[in-house]
């Protein structure tokens, strides 16, 4: 046993899991490692309190970290600014709203050391919301949207209670009807005041009163109803037209203003649309609904009040100098929010010159049940909300004055509903102090990063404050302490091991002698069992033990390190993950000895200046644009005010959230989250298109990334793909023009149908390779005649013209406002070469398109339509002659060269096919003098992935995919991903190398058998996956009991049909595709012309696959029993749902509930091997089945069995310790048992027997908790039965100690003692019991899943135990045998000895168990 020093050691916590005891045994404690460091860790508990409000549960089963917020079970919306420190007893639960009304001060709970009192709700604010109820709704006989007018009276009238919600004066209002909080007399009087002014009123005949005589009789929420739109309404939709638009002289964004001006007018039409306002003043204008000399009049009327800045005596409560591009409240889509704000507070006011004007984001929104997708987290003060203070302040201090381009990166961040809380509070809290109206950009975009800073701080991340070169780099390298530790005892007790050697062998010099005499003196114990070391060989053998034992455990931290840093890595940034394994798995031999030969960063640079600073105009005499030019006279101008606030909603929604940023280091994920910031970046939006000038230069800068095309040639910056990282804000704005364009181009016809990469629901470089493959397949079976020429732009997106963009903007008739935003923007175009550690100075770009955002592609492919329907007008098409291909080619050089672009002659190709044959020496000869040649009889060209020549080579091409297959699925079988992040990883990086070719090769249904089996061989050789595991739960996905691999025939079947159904929906309206559909008779795997359904169509879905499980006699029990109807199904596989053990445990524990261990019995009556008996190697009282293993030998019950108890035990007594306040609440690393816990409220046990006055035989419960304070107890009992005996097992627990609990009852003068028993079975199932006694125990609700995986690991452990330790037995039986003996057993042996296979699997489990 190894002696360790007593000098003090880093305390940094090292990875490998239990470092003592027997394997397994922190399983269901702290010391038990999580997969993901999340369900089994211990943290302290957080308190959970309850009013009488909603209270929501937690939908996350990994809910347990600690937060700067309570849970949602302990979010209540409260109405005050105080606080209370004590929570409400469970008898407060049942306060009602009504007995709230009436009382003075009732506690509400709350995190938060300060107390909380609710309001009183006086007469005097009663009184007030009737009269104002009154008055508003006309003594009830208009009752349309009264809630909101109600609402802001009262807080005209109460200006202390602004924090008063809309819902809770409407509440109240109810309140004070239902429960008759004011008086009869005075109800009278109110209603007889408020009928006397309305009188005076009327009387008045103000334009206030029209309006409401002329109400439709539509509602605010039935929308589905026709209204009226008489002559009154319509005069004051031109009336608010003409002021907002003063006169149409000011049309930038008139309709948001319009639907303000009108709302304000008319409080109850609120629910019509700005969309709808927009199209009936559209109407009144076409239609003439409102007569001309009534139009006049009102301009006159508008026009006196404009010049005397008065409209307010016409209009009440509206001001024509609102800011520009407010979104309008009703279309505002409240999908979009990240969480569900409460929109009666959530407003915005911006400062206006006269008065502030207040608009709601969502005032149609009255309810959160109005969008289920939106998990609701309650806006709540918490005593941890300072801190987020103080980090927002300390933040805004530091970034306020930087450079945008010059902050640190701010890393991606793990999900967790803390971490959504503490958005939704900066979102909700922070952010309204920060910005509005008066707001600049670059201050907006400041408070942003201040604010996506703060929220990764304070959910744990460490930062940093100022920006330095390649600090990630040099983080990733360094060494951990216990590696250099490590490292350097193994070297030094390498060095020991040399001298005492030396010394051994008989070197005495005077120097080495002194060594040894203090290594003799440093080693001379052994163990503390042991006598002392003499001998110099007793020495060295201590030595050579410890260099063991140092050199192992380094090498299980690494292994643990590596597969924290892998799954790390794979949750962060997965196509990262798969960029280091194929570098890792690549023959980088050559790499590996000598330095990379990568060109400098001046040579990179000289290299894409000269293409990308060299302007460029096109040719604007050529014929062919005079020619597209009329084409598209007749093509409407293109329509555009502003971008509308639904297509800015449906960008912001649609952008992936961890995207890699521009210099701004701002993520996606922050512009979506932030919805408080979405009203002023959709005005900059506007502001820009309208002004771009305006636009900061940094947004127009970007990172350009140089990805390697040829791995063998590093040196020419030729072969290097830029890939541009664009700041978020300027692909916001690409994106939302990219929407407003493509509708544009789609209602007119504009792209050509060969453009198919920006054609929307087409199939892309798919549907183009089956077309391909037709034709060539067509003239290869008729040996036909083709002649075709495959042309390749050197540096086609680098290489555009600016000019000839902005002249196809203008061709195809892009509103003027885009195409000058455009040109505006094209001059402030810059990048940088980033390039491993390296970036070059900033490269203007003057030519080409600026990639990286998502109105690119969009902009290429319209640069080169005009040469597709210059082609397709030549009405020249397959079968093409020799001379006709030339004069495509003609066209196809004209065009280039007035566009200024050149040909990539090395990727240029002519493809010559004569009767099935390839004619050579075809060469067409540039005007420069280049040629292109044919290709050769041997000679194939790579098309869209494809190697072709007289066809498509499918078979070298089925043969390359398969091994490029095999290869990824071994890389990631050899990783260390656990389970789930391994089936991820196989599903989205090895099955796509196939995906691709479905439809274009010919799979047939043995080859996808083949790929499916290859990959359950592969797992079973890498051990993740055992050989006689139910084939159908490796596809079925993890909520049901399978381990979520794609079922590669349906998917190839899926998509046979997908393409099948386009072609043929496509053909009646595309001739290209109706000449396809009509030729393709079995010419592709699709075989168009048969319309009929075909058998590789023919799909298993999942309720087939489960029926195919059930019905396997072995298999098939585990899914039976899953089905039961005391057994929750869900619960019961969420371990496979959470997939955070390793991936060799899933399949060993698969292997046990599939029942395909190699037992006795399994051997005897499964495999059919001749073996003298089934019966049980250790207790042989019965047959030894895997149940007999897992929960019934009498042999183990004292020692494993018992230790799977005591882990399931040890979470269940540690959280109510934990809760009681029995133990500290900080992490207790390998707690252990205590007999007995106590403070002044609560006692308990652990396995302690009860004293009682009676004699009582079942009196030692496994956990008995004693509630002092309100005079209860729990009899928690423990079992982990097998699964056809949990019932039985709950029963016999509930009256086992039913004497006890009535001797506790009377003897310890208890009001309530229940008995709780917390059954699981041995394979992981869950009885829905189970969720009761934790809910009576008031445990976390998804407390079984730590229970769960505490079972499964420990029941892993007992078989392996149990096999392995037969597996010695019989090798020392064999050894001891005689040699007779030896022949007799030899057959007998060699049917009881576990295969290599299940060997392996065993070892693999041993290894990794007792680490999760």
């Amino acid at each position: 046993m190894e002696l360790r020093s007593k000098r003090i050691l880093s305390t940094e916590s090292l990875p490998g899991g239990n470092r003592r005891g027997t394997p397994g045994a922190g399983a269901g404690c702290s010391s038990m490692r999580s997969a993901g460091d999340k369900a089994l860790n211990r943290r302290a508990l957080v308190d959970k309190f309850t009013t009488a409000e909603t209270v929501r549960d937690s939908t996350s089963p990994l809910s347990t970290d600690h937060s700067l917020f309570p849970s949602p079970n302990s979010s209540p919306k409260y109405y005050e600014t105080q606080f209370s420190s004590s929570p409400t007893s469970k008898s407060d639960i049942s306060v009602d709203v009504a007995q709230e009304t009436n009382s003075v001060t009732l506690s509400a709970p709350t995190t938060s050391k300060y107390k909380k009192t609710r309001m009183k709700w006086t007469d005097e604010y009663n009184e007030a919301i009737l009269r104002s109820y009154y008055s508003i709704t006309k003594l009830e006989s208009v009752k349309i949207s009264y809630r909101k007018l109600l609402h802001t009276k009262f807080i005209q009238t109460f200006p202390e209670l602004t924090h008063v919600t809309e819902q809770r004066v409407a509440d109240q209002k109810r309140l004070i009807f239902r429960n008759k909080l004011v008086s009869e007399e005075k109800h009278a009087q109110i209603k007889r005041e408020i009928a006397q002014e309305l009188q005076i009123t009327t009387g008045n005949e103000t334009l206030t009163q029209q309006v409401y005589c002329s109400l439709p009789t539509t509602t605010a929420n039935d929308s589905s109803c026709s209204m009226r739109w008489d002559d009154t309404l319509n005069k004051n939709v031109m009336r608010c037209y003409y002021i907002v638009t003063e006169l149409e002289t000011n049309m930038s964004a008139y309709r948001t203003k319009l639907h303000l001006k009108f709302t304000d007018m008319y409080p109850d039409l609120s629910h019509i649309s700005q969309q709808r306002l927009s199209d009936q003043r559209r109407s009144i204008v076409n239609n003439k609904l409102v007569p001309l000399n009534e139009l006049q009049d009102i301009k006159a009327e508008v026009a006196h009040l404009l010049k005397s800045n008065n409209t307010a005596d016409f209009l009440s409560n509206n001001n024509t100098q609102e800011p520009c591009f407010v979104p309008n409240s009703e279309t505002l889509d409240n999908s979009l929010l990240p969480v569900d704000i409460d929109h009666a507070e959530n407003t915005q006011t911006l400062n206006l010159p006269n008065q502030t004007l207040t608009t709601t984001l969502d005032s149609q929104i009255t309810t959160t049940t109005q969008n289920s997708r939106v998990q609701t987290y309650e806006t709540e003060a918490c005593e941890n909300s300072q801190e987020i203070d103080d980090i927002f302040k300390n933040a805004l201090d530091t970034f306020a004055n930087t450079e945008p381009t010059k902050r640190p990166y701010i890393p991606k961040q793990k999900t967790s509903k803390k971490f959504f809380k503490i958005v939704n509070y900066i979102n909700t809290t922070l952010l309204p102090k920060h910005v509005d109206g008066d707001s600049d950009f670059l201050t907006l975009q400041s408070i942003m990063y201040v604010a996506a800073w703060t929220a990764a701080k304070a959910n744990g991340t460490r930062l940093l404050e100022t920006t330095t070169t390649n600090t990630r780099q040099a983080q990733t390298h360094r060494k951990p302490k216990w590696e250099i530790r490590l490292e350097k005892k193994r070297e030094d007790l390498r060095v020991k091991i040399g001298r005492l050697t030396q010394y051994i062998n008989g070197n005495r010099n005077e120097t080495l002698t002194k060594q040894i005499k203090d290594i003799m003196n440093q080693y001379k114990t052994h163990s503390v069992h042991e006598e002392p070391n003499t001998e110099p060989t007793h020495f060295l053998d201590t030595l050579k033990q410890k260099l063991t034992v140092i050199t192992s455990r380094l090498n299980r931290y690494q292994a643990c390190t590596l597969r924290k840093l892998q799954n790390t890595q794979f949750s962060n940034n997965e196509k990262g993950f798969y960029r280091n394994l194929k570098t890792s798995t690549a023959n980088t031999h050559t790499n590996n000895t000598a330095p990379l030969n990568t060109p400098t960063p001046d040579e990179l640079r000289n290299f894409w200046a000269e293409i990308w600073e060299m302007p460029k105009n096109h040719n604007n005499e050529a014929d062919w644009i005079k020619t597209e030019h009329e084409r598209n006279i007749n093509i409407a101008p293109m329509e555009f005010e502003y971008v509308p606030i639904e297509t800015f909603q449906d960008v912001i929604r649609k952008l992936h959230n961890w995207k890699a940023p521009g210099s701004d280091n701002l993520h996606n994920f922050w512009y979506k989250k932030f919805t408080h910031v979405h009203p002023f970046l959709h005005n900059y939006i506007n502001k820009f298109i309208h002004d771009p000038h305006t636009v900061p230069d940094y947004i127009m800068t970007g990172i350009t990334h140089m990805i390697p095309k040829d791995p063998a040639d590093l040196s020419n910056p030729a072969k290097y793909r830029p890939i541009t990282c664009l700041q978020t804000i300027y692909k916001i704005i690409s994106s939302c023009i990219t929407d407003i364009v493509h509708k544009h181009i789609h209602s007119n016809n504009i792209l050509a149908e060969q453009q198919k990469v920006c054609r929307r629901l087409s199939q892309g470089c798919k549907e183009q390779l089956i077309i391909d493959s037709v034709i060539l397949r067509q003239v290869h079976k008729n040996k036909g005649e083709l002649h075709s020429m495959y042309i390749d732009y050197r540096k086609a997106y680098d290489s555009v013209p600016h000019s000839w963009l902005l002249k196809v903007l203008d061709i195809y008739k892009i509103n003027p406002l885009i195409t000058h935003f455009l040109q505006t923007a094209m001059q402030k175009w810059k990048t940088s070469l980033k390039m491993s550690d390296t970036q070059t100075e900033p490269i203007a770009i003057k030519r080409g398109i600026f990639q990286g955002d998502s109105f690119s592609p969009l902009w290429f492919c319209l640069a080169l339509n005009p040469l597709s329907n210059t082609l397709n007008h030549t009405e020249i098409g397959y079968p093409i002659m020799h001379n006709h291909s030339e004069q495509l080619a003609n066209l196809t050089e004209n065009f280039s060269k007035d566009i200024c672009m050149d040909f990539g002659i090395d990727k240029c190709k002519i493809n010559s096919v004569k009767a099935g044959q390839i004619i050579q020496n075809i060469n067409y000869q540039l005007d420069t003098g280049q040629q292109i040649t044919s290709l050769d009889h041997n000679e194939v060209y790579k098309y869209l992935g494809y190697n072709q020549a007289r066809q498509i080579q499918y078979k070298d091409t089925k043969t390359k995919l398969l091994q490029q297959f095999k290869h990824r699925l071994n890389s990631i079988c050899k990783s260390q991903l656990y389970s789930r992040n391994l089936v991820k990883a196989i599903n989205s990086y090895a099955i796509p190398i196939l995906t691709y070719s479905f439809g274009i090769i010919n799979w047939t249904q043995t080859d996808l058998i083949n790929i499916q089996r290859t990959i359950n061989t592969t797992m079973t050789k890498n051990r993740k996956h055992h050989p006689r595991a139910c084939i159908q739960r490796q596809t079925l996905p993890r909520y049901e009991g399978g381990r979520g691999l794609i079922d590669v025939s349906n998917l190839h079947n899926k998509q046979i049909t997908s393409l099948r159904n386009y072609f043929h929906q496509k053909a009646s309206e595309s001739f290209i595709h109706h000449a396809i559909v009509q030729t393709d008779k079995k010419l592709t795997p699709l075989n168009l012309t048969d319309k009929n359904t075909q058998n590789n169509e023919k799909q298993t879905d999942v309720p087939t696959k489960l029926n195919a499980w059930t019905q396997k006699s072995l298999h098939g029990r585990h899914r039976k029993d899953l089905c039961q109807n005391n057994v929750d199904k869900t619960a019961s596989n969420a371990w496979l749902s959470c997939g955070e053990l390793f991936p060799e445990t899933e399949g060993f524990m698969i292997a046990i509930q599939d029942q395909t261990i190699e037992t006795r019995n399994y051997q005897k009556y499964i495999m059919k091997q001749r073996i003298p008996t089934d019966q049980c190697r250790k207790c042989n009282s019965s047959s030894e089945t895997i149940q007999h293993i897992t929960g019934a030998c009498k042999s183990i019950v004292q020692t494993d069995y018992k230790h799977r108890h005591d882990q399931v035990a040890n979470i269940i007594h540690q959280k109510l310790a934990k809760k009681y306040h029995l133990i500290p609440q900080t992490l207790t690393p390998y707690y252990k048992l205590a007999p007995v816990l106590e403070n002044s409220n609560y006692r308990l046990y652990f396995d302690r027997a009860i004293l009682t006055d009676k004699t009582t035989h079942y009196n030692r419960p496994d956990i008995t908790l004693q509630d002092k304070k309100n005079h209860k107890a729990y009899i928690i009992d423990i079992a982990i039965p097998n699964s056809h005996n949990m019932q039985n097992t709950i029963s016999e627990k509930l009256t086992k100690y039913t004497d006890l609990k009535d001797e506790i009852k009377r003897m310890w003068r208890l009001a309530e003692v229940t008995i709780v028993p917390i059954v699981i079975s041995t394979t992981g199932i869950i009885p829905r019991q189970l969720h009761q006694s934790l809910n009576t125990l008031q445990l976390p609700k998804y407390t079984y899943i730590q229970l769960q995986k505490a079972v499964i690991l420990n029941t892993c452990r007992i078989v392996r135990k149990f096999l392995q330790q037969d597996c010695l037995s019989q090798s020392i039986s064999q050894q001891t045998t005689s040699p007779l003996q030896h022949h007799t057993l030899s057959e007998t042996n060699s049917n009881t000895a576990l295969t290599r296979t299940e060997q392996l699997f065993l070892e693999s489990s041993n290894s990794n168990t007792s680490t999760q």
